[in-house]
């Protein structure tokens, strides 16, 4: 579970700093609004922060995975939604972002949630509770992500011709296009094949817990 949590968190982090990096690039060239590219971002990121209430109520009247998993695949369609639309005008791409960040808010709860029961797995797997190594190697695959999602903008849109502050042409703009979109929404689609395979329900926290304290703990 500790695996495939980290590397669909891994993918996650890729996608999501691919496109809030391509985001100014996007309402520059594309949607020639490079003013209102602020105010993305903040839809985005802010509507995520207002969101996680529901999505704490939703993963404790379902399952942090299934929370999770829906989530993420709210803002995978609001990336496809994106590629096909949202040239179309700025108040509609500034749309999607608020409804992207819903999706997104997920990202801020869910794996926090699912990280402390991967510990406590291994604890009841192997006898070791490892929480150091375990946590480390998570924020170190966190980081690396948004390393990678940077370097991968930038080939990406020196493959597709870019060139700074001039005339894009449409080679350089369908990329840029194709790099905040469906890119990323490739990275999330992975991601949450992986976290589909997360195994650590409730049930089975609340039994692993008991075997390892004996009973004298109940899982939170």
């Amino acid at each position: 579970p500790f695996l495939f949590l980290t590397l669909g968190m891994f993918l996650f982090m890729i996608a999501i700093g691919m496109t809030a990096s391509g985001v100014n690039y996007f309402f520059k060239y594309n949607l020639r609004a490079e003013s209102s590219a602020s105010l993305a971002l903040l839809a985005l990121l802010g509507t995520a922060v207002l969101f996680i209430p529901v999505f704490l109520l939703l993963a404790n009247r379902t399952s942090k995975r299934l929370a999770f998993v829906l989530g993420m695949s709210t803002l995978a369609a609001v990336l496809a939604a994106l590629y096909f639309v949202g040239e179309r005008s700025v108040g509609l791409t500034i749309g999607l972002f608020v409804v992207g960040g819903i999706g997104m808010s997920s990202i801020y709860l869910c794996p926090w949630a699912m990280l402390p029961d991967t510990v406590e797995y291994s604890q009841w797997k192997l006898g070791i509770r490892r929480e150091g190594i375990l946590y480390g190697t998570y924020f170190f695959f966190n980081q690396f992500g948004s390393a990678v999602a940077g370097y991968l903008l930038g080939m990406g849109l020196h493959l597709a011709g870019y060139v700074a502050n001039a005339e894009q042409s449409a080679r350089s703009l369908a990329g840029i296009r194709l790099l905040m979109s469906l890119v990323p929404l490739f990275f999330i689609v992975a991601g949450i094949v992986l976290i589909g395979f997360y195994s650590i329900t409730a049930e089975r926290h609340r039994q692993m817990v008991q075997e390892i304290y004996g009973g004298d703990k109940q899982s939170g």
